[in-house]
């Protein structure tokens, strides 16, 4: 599926099947997808820290022993 998806953009002129399928929305191509994925990280970096910080020294009353919180939060079932 991924090699008929990328022959397809080839064929119409496109390096990779995200940038056809980009073409015709209003972000229109893939370079610009990620240029605004990268801005938006960089915009929350700022606030994620914060919050985590946050839930980091909430949890902390609950287990004292606590050091981190991975993304999966499997450590808080127990």
């Amino acid at each position: 599926m991924l090699a008929a998806r990328q022959d397809l953009a080839t064929t119409l002129g496109y390096a990779h099947f995200a940038d056809l399928a980009t073409a015709d929305q209003m972000i229109g191509s893939a370079a610009n997808v990620e240029h605004l994925l990268q801005q938006v990280d960089e915009a929350s970096h700022g606030a994620a820290a914060r919050e985590y910080a946050e839930l980091l020294s909430f949890v902390k009353q609950q287990k004292p022993g606590l050091t981190n919180i991975s993304a999966a939060g499997r450590e808080l079932l127990d």
